[in-house]
């Protein structure tokens, strides 16, 4: 799901890039992820779902 490659410098250094096979899955779980919180949330109010994700980011910015 990711390719290393050599990267021609002075310094020996690697990039690490994503593939394709890679980007699909990064898609489906970010599908999985939008499902499984729209799941989550669907018994609060849409004012109460933005107010759960506000201080839910506070949080984790914290």
């Amino acid at each position: 799901m990711v390719a290393r490659r050599r990267v021609s410098s002075c310094v020996p250094r690697t990039a690490v890039t994503v593939t394709p096979e890679g980007t699909a899955v990064l898609a489906r779980c970010g599908a999985l992820a939008e499902a499984a919180n729209a799941e989550l949330l669907a018994p609060l109010a849409p004012g109460e779902q933005a107010q759960l994700i506000a201080l839910l980011t506070r949080l984790q910015e914290a």
